[in-house]
Parts: structure tokens; C-alpha cells; sequence
């Protein structure tokens, strides 16, 4: 909020977040799974130049299948380099300009994969569609920097906070093309789907023994 100059909104504490989900969960009659979404947006007044830095918001919740017997997801996946993603701080942000995702979503679907690699404008891997991304190769873990244009997603957060803790090698950085494609292991995360395995990036096949016991390791309780 400081990055986007809106003013502070004491309501937006976590306590009170919290509590407003459960209420939102009790009136959804929402038992088990949900997604709860939180906009946060600057009040009405002006164009480009805006009359007041307000923060207003809204907040939703959407019931969720459980998948609790699912726990583990593979697909394919291919490279999309015609709509590149600029790399600011503004782009660590999730924001409602989805258009990069959407047209490379789209990018995917007709070239028969189940989700797209964004590059940022340095031509580097930055993100899936929906997603943080992580590569293994021998035993080390390496995710694109916030630098590198991707969303500060708080999957990608935990992953990397629980994994530090439990004494894996883990780095953020650069990936190239290269570096991904003779990657061990490539692994997706969200808050929604969590760990999600990558069998195939073109005609590049890949393992997932590692990405297993990662999930084993992240979702425990």
C-alpha cells in the first residue's frame, strides 16, 4: 500500500481480516476450503491524477473443493516469450492487470499445455500464469528473484521460510531458459493449489521425487 501511496486504513489489520473471513465462511456456510480474496483499491475522484489517496476494499470468499485426497498434481507446461513481463516492484504486486497471464493462458491452451512460463524483458524465467516457479537441480532449489519481475506470492513465501528452516539449499536468482530445461525437478506454487509438479516443458521431461517430499515437508499440518 506504502508503493501505491494509499493512504493507511487501520481496519486493514490482520485480526480483523481474519475475523471477517470466518464471519464471510459462516454465512457461505463454507465448512472446509475456501478462497478468500481481499481488493484493495483508491477511492473515486480524478483520472491519472487522483483527488484522494482513500484505501477502500472488498473482500470475498468462494468455496473450494477438497482435494485433501489429491494432494499431488502434475502437468505440462510450455515457454511463452511473445508477451514478456516487465521487472518493478510494481510487478511483485498481484493486481488486477492479469493481461499477461491471460493472453499467455491463452498461449498455452493452444499449444496443447496446461499452463504457460512467463519470461520477464531480460528474456529470464519469471512466473507461470498463476504461479511462483522453482527448479531443482542436485539437490538445490533455486526460484526467480523479486527482481525478476514475479509476484511475491505467499505460497512462494512459506516454501521458502519452511525450507530454510529444515536446512535445504535454496536461492532466489536468475534462471535462464537453459538453467530450466536441464533442471532435475520444476515445481509450481500458489496459495490456491499449492505444490504443483511440472512433468513436461516441451519435449523436456521431469522427475518429481524431490517436489514430493517437498510437499510432505511445506503442507504438514
Amino acid at each position: 500500500m506504502n508503493l501505491l501511496g494509499y493512504d493507511n486504513n487501520p481496519e486493514l489489520q490482520t485480526p480483523n481480516i481474519t475475523g471477517w473471513v470466518k464471519k464471510l465462511a459462516d454465512v457461505n456456510n463454507i465448512k472446509v476450503l475456501g478462497r478468500a480474496r481481499l481488493m484493495v483499491f483508491r477511492s473515486d475522484g480524478g483520472l491519472f491524477k487522483p483527488e484522494t489517496d482513500k484505501a477502500e476494499w472488498i473482500l470475498e470468499l468462494t468455496a473450494l473443493p477438497d482435494d485433501s485426497n489429491q494432494p499431488f498434481r502434475q502437468i505440462e507446461a510450455v515457454i511463452c516469450e511473445e508477451f514478456p513481463k516487465p521487472a518493478s516492484r510494481l510487478s511483485n504486486i498481484k493486481s488486477c492487470n492479469a493481461l499477461v497471464s491471460v493472453v499467455s493462458r491463452r498461449f498455452a491452451a493452444t499449444h496443447g499445455a496446461d499452463d504457460a512460463i512467463i519470461v520477464n524483458t531480460m528474456g529470464r524465467i519469471c512466473e507461470a500464469t498463476s504461479s511462483n516457479i522453482f527448479i531443482v537441480k542436485n539437490g538445490i532449489l533455486v526460484t526467480p528473484a523479486l527482481s525478476e519481475g514475479c509476484v511475491a506470492g505467499i505460497m512462494r513465501n512459506h516454501v521458502i521460510a519452511t525450507l530454510q528452516q529444515q536446512g535445504y539449499q535454496i536461492s532466489e536468482g536468475e534462471i535462464t531458459r537453459e538453467m530450466m530445461l536441464e533442471a532435475d525437478e520444476v515445481f509450481l506454487t500458489n496459495a490456491i493449489s499449492r505444490i504443483i509438479s511440472i512433468k513436461k516443458i516441451h519435449n523436456r521431461n521431469f522427475s518429481f521425487s524431490m517436489t514430493l517430499e517437498i510437499i510432505g515437508r511445506v503442507m504438514v499440518g
